[in-house]
C-alpha cells in the first residue's frame, strides 16, 4: 500500500507510484480532484485533500508518432 506525505508533489511521488503500480506514463496522467484537473507542482497539503476526498485518473492517449 501507498501512503503518501502531504508534501509530496503529484509528479514526483503520487504519478511516479502509479506507473510503478499500473504502468500508466507519467506525462499521460491527469488527476482530478473536486472537478478540477490538479497542477503537478502541488503537494498533496497545498491540495487540502480531506477524509473522504478522492481523485480522479485520466489518461491521455499516447502519440502515435510513426504516422
Amino acid at each position: 500500500a501507498f501512503i503518501a506525505e502531504t508534501t509530496h508533489n503529484l509528479d514526483r511521488k503520487v504519478k511516479q507510484v502509479l506507473f510503478e503500480t499500473k504502468g500508466h506514463e507519467v506525462p499521460l496522467q491527469k488527476l482530478v480532484l473536486r472537478g478540477k484537473q490538479t497542477q503537478d507542482e502541488q503537494t498533496l497539503e497545498a491540495l487540502q485533500i480531506k477524509e473522504g476526498d478522492f481523485m480522479v485518473l485520466m489518461l491521455s492517449k499516447p502519440v502515435n508518432k510513426s504516422l
